[in-house]
């Protein structure tokens, strides 16, 4: 008699197992839409910041109201079913702390409670599913709505679904010593002779800069930019048509290349975008400074933007040349659902080119007193750049837009650290972000999902945090569009 009920006592464990595997699916599958809620909270809650807050109740949508009153719900639901799914654990260890005197018991009483969770938890995941389906379907109808008022000319922003009214923030527009109109997405579409026109589904834009004998010059910009036009040659398999080089050093660039100003790269943002289909992969690469751009002073604050640093950004002197991240989104803004789009920015201050669902504007942190000659022949560079001579710029415009397109965004810190070059093996300077991210996709797959690829980006950086000295932590974002298992490259 003991040897049927020691057999029946591993079939119980068997389906014990089982039972487990299908509930940690289930909760996998709820925390995915908890995961879609929580990003929407934070889209409507955003709605209702103390800047919006100062806006006519008519510039907003009725909805977003009801909209914060769902999702505060489905919130509520989805700590329901956590306080359920604990309980069904207890149960679990209970019989397991029986000894299994009973297996069939035992195996009944565990089908029958796991049984029944599963069936409501199920429940709760389609009416999850439903609601946030309804949800961002109103979402979309508030942006149609105000981009069908823009055409009819009652907005003034052409990517915007909510805008603010002038006055309801501060800004310096009005000021006579800032320029009323800020050079932003006008170019977007427009052709442009220096760039031949893409044709394959899978195209890169790779600028790299060094800014030599400029403020700011670093050793590394164009060796990571060349870096990644390989890695996308022998890995991704794309031609030299699928990629335009944009570099300020044409001695270490052995293929064709432009150089890397402000307008080329606004002209390849723009070829970048162009002609697009869903199922096209795009990839954005940038290596070099970032900067925090001030758009708001007064004697107790100061607010600023992010922006990337071209090679002629001094050019504009006290008002730098730069790409604010706000123009990078309008590019992403134009691109239909179904094209994936892949973001690098090995600099600081890679800001926010994704969804806009707030205002970006953040305090200036302050870095002290940068003497960028000193730094020069220093074996490690930061890569930020700012000059106290910069004057305020117009801010960007406060809108809510999302993405239709599937973007990553990949950076290399956080927006209050700065990240560095330094020498890596034998060479000279390399940038560490983009060794670490590059060490990442070929260890786990170049197809693999990005949140795979983080991961194991994280664990080396936690492994050389102590060989460096690292202060820098990798960044990675994804639009409303996609999700963290989206593929880096899709063959």
């Amino acid at each position: 008699a003991a040897a049927p009920n020691s057999e029946r006592g591993v079939e119980t464990e068997r389906e014990m197992e089982r039972l487990r595997k299908d509930l940690r699916k289930t909760e996998e599958k709820a925390n995915f839409f908890r995961n879609q809620v929580l990003t929407l909270q934070r889209q409507v809650s955003s709605m209702s910041s103390p800047i919006m807050a100062q806006q006519d109740a008519s510039a907003l949508p009725e909805e977003l109201g009801r909209l914060r009153q769902d999702v505060a719900s489905l919130r509520q639901e989805l700590g329901e079913e956590r306080m359920q799914r604990q309980s069904l654990e207890i149960q679990l260890q209970s019989f397991r702390n029986a000894g299994f005197k009973d297996p069939e018991a035992v195996q009944s009483a565990v089908q029958s409670a796991v049984q029944s969770a599963r069936q409501e938890l199920q429940g709760q995941v389609d009416s999850l599913r439903q609601q946030l389906s309804t949800t961002q379907q109103q979402l979309l109808d508030s942006e149609a709505k105000a981009a069908r008022d823009a055409r009819d000319g009652t907005s003034t922003s052409w990517t915007s679904a909510i805008t603010v009214p002038a006055g309801s923030f501060p800004t310096l527009m009005d000021s006579p010593s800032v320029s009323q109109a800020m050079v932003v997405s006008e170019v977007f579409g427009v052709d442009r002779p220096d760039f031949k026109s893409p044709t394959g589904p899978h195209r890169a834009l790779i600028v790299g800069c060094d800014y030599p004998q400029k403020p700011g010059t670093i050793r590394a910009g164009i060796v990571d930019a060349m870096q990644w036009y390989r890695f996308f040659q022998s890995r991704c398999g794309f031609l030299e048509r699928d990629i335009r080089l944009l570099a300020d050093d044409s001695s270490q660039v052995p293929v064709e290349s432009f150089i890397s100003s402000r307008d080329n790269v606004v002209r390849g943002l723009t070829w970048l975008v162009s002609n697009c289909h869903p199922g096209d992969q795009l990839f954005f690469v940038f290596c070099g400074h970032g900067a925090q751009v001030p758009v708001y002073a007064s004697p107790d604050k100061r607010l600023c933007e992010c922006a990337l640093v071209p090679t002629d950004c001094i050019e504009g002197k006290e008002n730098p040349r730069l790409i604010r991240d706000y123009e990078v989104h309008q590019a992403l803004a134009t691109l239909p659902s179904g094209v994936q789009v892949t973001l690098i920015v090995d600099g600081c201050h890679a800001g926010h080119p994704l969804d806009r669902t707030s205002d970006h504007r953040f305090p200036a942190i302050g870095r002290g007193h940068v003497d960028y000659d000193k730094l020069r022949h220093h074996p490690v560079l930061p890569r930020f750049f700012e000059l106290p001579q910069w004057r305020c710029q117009a801010p960007s415009p406060l809108a809510l837009s999302l993405l239709r397109c599937q973007a990553v965004l990949w950076h290399a810190c956080a927006n209050h650290q700065f990240c560095v070059e330094l020498p890596i093996d034998e060479s000279p300077a390399r940038g560490i972000f983009t060794y670490i991210l590059m060490s990442a996709i070929l260890k786990v797959d170049i197809s693999a999902p990005c949140g795979h690829i983080f991961q194991e980006a994280q664990e080396l950086t936690a492994r050389l945090k102590g060989r460096w000295r690292l202060q820098q932590e990798m960044q990675f974002a994804y639009c409303q569009a996609t999700t963290e298992q989206r593929p880096f490259f899709r063959f």
